[in-house]
């Protein structure tokens, strides 16, 4: 490997260059940089391209937030530059000395064009809520989802199956077969019937909710007049509405609806935790992180702790949960069904009233959980709509394109608490806009050059440009000599943007290169890194300040494709400037 600085004298800039060993992830969690992917959709649902940084806005807890990272994600490999603008490649005529004439390198630093970056893989966990979900819904969904896992995947999309009553039914894997076959064992254990344990009085889960925790004094009486038709207790009525606490039957219609929201509330407490231990293993993986929850609904009233908790570990993770209600288009009519109605007494018109003026805050109650989980975590909720297969294909697969905005928080206090994000459009279109809604500002815990070098570890493994100085980047592959191949990078930097304090009456500054190859994984194969040290003179500064420096790495690896990642930053202020192109080594 060589990084050079040449036609520059030796005195005045110094190099050295050695193996970059990578760090853990984990260092990733401790950055103050806010990476926020918003996908953009027109009035019919389509993805829309052809957005530049000027068309997006960035408030933090409502203080506006400059966007230094802009790039642009498509469910492919490497968009077309556009015309005009090639993001992040220096001119074809640059020389690889330091001092040589350069053009300034145009695409996204100048105009605001987002630079294409290459798909970083993708874990998702499809969730099956087989508590919820009866046997019929079930067989739709399965045949949907068997469908979205042999067509709607991408490449290197790794998928992990889990359900309810399973716990873990397949860990993470791209093999479409293992997925359909997992899919296929996937059996439907409701735990508790929509209809509540007693046909006579009927008093549904969410009837039973709203006497236990909501006091209702309506649902209460609905449920006490069937009882009284059910067991002929009309005597004494009267006395009893005088002292309602006296009376028999309401006390067992009491009793029915604790016992049944008791085991209403057990079974949506164990689909809170099978979800919560799904997100742990999304949470330990390094990648985009997707959870698809399908369910039928389920009760979470008096467990907002539990949901508080698993969408703010979510939050930590960056983890989007994406909801798919398994009924499709439910429609159910005032009365009950047939059979109820021929084997039971005739239902009086208060029940009657009562269940025709509830059946929809009934029906959507069982939803409003999956409505917080996809709106708190930036995803969707897919409801009323029978195209199952069609709800798959919107929740689990790729967007065709979508923008990568990076700000580090100014004006606001990394306190540790949750930090509500608003992402908008600056232009009056009527698009839509998804982007997650807001992140946990923890503190940074290391300073000084362990910070410096902590964030440039970082930007290593990150999926995003770094901007705040201008690089451009090019690179040539040679042809495979034994067991490896070779690439040589160019890495062209305009330290114009930088500051050089005056130490001992010469420009000082201090450059740190990393260039590495990522496999598909996001894995490291072989990584270089190098530094620049400058003691310049006011004649060479100026000279350099309009030409630029150069530095040049060789890299060695096996034939294949790879993502090559190229991080740059300065000591003086640690600011960083990063590309990420695909490259193949033949």
């Amino acid at each position: 490997m060589a990084i050079r600085a040449q036609q520059t004298p030796s005195q005045e800039v110094r190099v050295s260059a050695r193996s970059y060993i990578p760090v853990s992830p984990a260092l990733r969690v401790e950055s103050d940089l806010v990476e926020v992917t918003a996908v953009v959709r027109d009035r019919n649902g389509r993805t829309v391209a052809g957005l530049t940084r000027e068309d997006f806005q960035v408030l933090d807890q409502g203080k506006p937030q400059e966007i230094i990272h802009f790039a642009l994600e498509t469910s492919g490999s490497l968009r077309p530059a556009a015309p005009g603008s090639t993001p992040r490649q220096a001119p074809a005529a640059a020389a690889d000395v330091a001092g040589a004439a350069a053009t300034p390198p145009t695409g996204s630093a100048a105009t605001g064009v987002a630079a294409s970056v290459t798909r970083s893989p993708r874990f998702i966990v499809l969730y099956f809520d087989t508590f919820s979900i009866n046997k019929g819904h079930l067989k739709w969904t399965q045949a949907a989802a068997r469908r979205f896992v042999t067509e709607g995947l991408l490449s290197n999309d790794r998928v992990a199956i889990f359900s309810s009553s399973s716990g873990r039914v397949l860990d993470f894997t791209t093999d479409k077969n293992k997925l359909s076959s997992a899919i296929d064992k996937l059996a439907a254990h409701p735990l508790i019937s929509e209809n509540g344990l007693n046909g006579c009085p009927r008093i549904t889960p969410y009837q039973a909710y709203l006497i236990v925790e909501r006091f209702d004094t309506e649902a209460l009486g609905a449920a006490v007049d069937e009882a009284r038709v059910c067991s002929n207790a009309d005597d004494g009525m009267v006395a009893y509405t005088r002292n309602p606490a006296l009376d028999p039957v309401t006390g067992m219609v009491k009793a029915q609806a604790e016992i049944t929201w008791n085991q209403a509330r057990a079974a949506s407490q164990a689909t809170l935790d099978g979800i919560t231990g799904a997100a742990a293993s999304l949470a330990n993986v390094r990648g985009r992180r997707l959870l698809l929850l399908v369910s039928s609904g389920f009760l979470a009233g008096s467990l907002e702790r539990e949901r508080d908790r698993l969408i703010e570990q979510c939050l930590h993770a960056g983890i989007v949960i994406n909801t798919m209600d398994a009924k499709g288009l439910y429609v159910e009519t005032p009365s009950r069904p047939i059979d109820e109605l021929l084997e039971e007494p005739a239902v009086p018109e208060s029940t009657f009233h009562f269940e025709a003026v509830t059946q929809l805050s009934r029906i959507e109650a069982g939803s409003d959980i999956m409505v917080d989980f996809a709106e708190s975590t930036g995803g969707l909720f897919f409801h009323n709509n029978n195209d199952l297969a069609f709800g798959f294909q919107e929740l689990g697969a790729m967007p065709s394109v979508s923008y990568i905005l990076g700000f580090r928080p100014t004006g606001v206090v990394l306190d540790g608490h949750f930090h509500a994000l608003k992402v908008r459009l600056t232009s009056s279109k009527s698009y839509a806009l998804e982007a997650r809604p807001g992140y946990f500002a923890d503190p940074r815990e290391i300073s000084g050059s362990q910070d410096r070098r902590a964030a440039r570890d970082r930007e290593v493994m990150a999926d995003w440009n770094s901007e705040e100085f201008p690089i451009a980047v090019t690179s040539q592959s040679s042809e495979a000599q034994a067991a490896s191949a070779s690439i040589a990078v160019r890495v062209h930097v305009d330290i114009s943007r930088l500051q050089f304090p005056i130490r001992e009456e010469r420009h000082a500054q201090h450059l740190e290169f990393v260039a590495a190859l990522l496999d598909s994984n996001g894995n490291v194969v072989t990584a270089k890194e190098g530094t620049m040290d400058f003691a310049l003179t006011d004649a060479t500064y100026s000279r350099l300040s309009e030409s630029g420096v150069n530095a040049g790495f060789t890299l060695e690896a096996p034939s294949g494709k790879y993502r090559l990642r190229v991080v740059v930053q300065d000591a003086v202020e640690g600011k960083l400037a990063s590309s990420l192109q695909a490259v193949e080594l033949p």
